[in-house]
């Protein structure tokens, strides 16, 4: 069975139930955007929704690919061959990492606040490409997919993360420092746990202790999205 990080298998169960509430969490702030969507029909917002949507379903990949990992009964229920396993699990992590980023990139393109389809597709193409062309020249390189091609595709996938949330969390600081609102200061200490997180995740494939750090800041950082929207849902 081939890992996808250095981690202890007692946490990679865990982290499956960690990802759950991480994948509700991110479709409730979407169905919750979408709902007030429909009655301000400010296209922001639903751009925001429709960005927590793809991260919502990229966590639920991620927990799909954990519990195939862990789970024999899932393999053999698949009738999966070894080398195909590490095929369909390389494929599962592509498809993790793209819906990730497509939704950061659409979060990063909201905060702009420009009403330009071609900007966003131009984000969008650029950032993709970025995640593909690493992978198309290391199976060009070396043959067939495999653990060389998952390690770049997760380091590739860290770095732009790192890289779109740095830009996401300074629009909110900068959108805090001049309204002082109090649930975009929650907001604003949510991205600077995800960005931590995500930092964190890039030692992860050397050494499991940060992939566990990378999902306990990752779980404080939800929880306070989740308090955020609690707060606004009361209002």
């Amino acid at each position: 069975m081939t890992y996808f990080y250095l981690v202890p298998k007692w946490f990679l169960k865990f982290s499956i139930g960690i990802e759950i509430f991480f994948a509700v969490i991110a479709l409730a702030v979407a169905l919750f955007a979408i709902k007030i969507y429909s009655i301000s029909r400010q296209r922001e917002i639903r751009l925001f929704g429709v960005s927590f949507f793809l991260i919502s379903f990229s966590y639920l990949i991620s927990t799909l690919i954990n519990l195939a990992v862990i789970s024999p009964t899932i393999i053999r229920l698949a009738q999966l061959t070894t080398s195909n396993i590490a095929r369909l699990g390389v494929v599962g992590i592509f498809s993790y990492t793209l819906l990730f980023i497509s939704g950061l990139i659409t979060l990063a393109y909201t905060t702009l606040r420009i009403k330009s389809g071609k900007v966003y597709y131009i984000i969008l193409s650029l950032g993709l490409i970025i995640m593909i062309t690493p992978l198309i020249i290391v199976t060009f390189l070396y043959g067939p997919i495999e653990f060389r091609s998952l390690y770049t595709i997760l380091l590739t996938f860290r770095i732009l993360s790192v890289f779109l949330l740095i830009f996401i969390l300074y629009n909110y600081v900068e959108e805090y420092v001049r309204k002082k609102n109090k649930k975009t200061l929650l907001v604003v200490v949510a991205f600077f746990f995800l960005l931590t997180s995500n930092t964190e995740f890039i030692f992860s494939l050397a050494y499991y202790e940060a992939y566990i750090i990378g999902h306990i800041l990752e779980f404080i950082a939800y929880l306070f999205i989740l308090l955020s929207l609690i707060l606004t849902i009361r209002k």
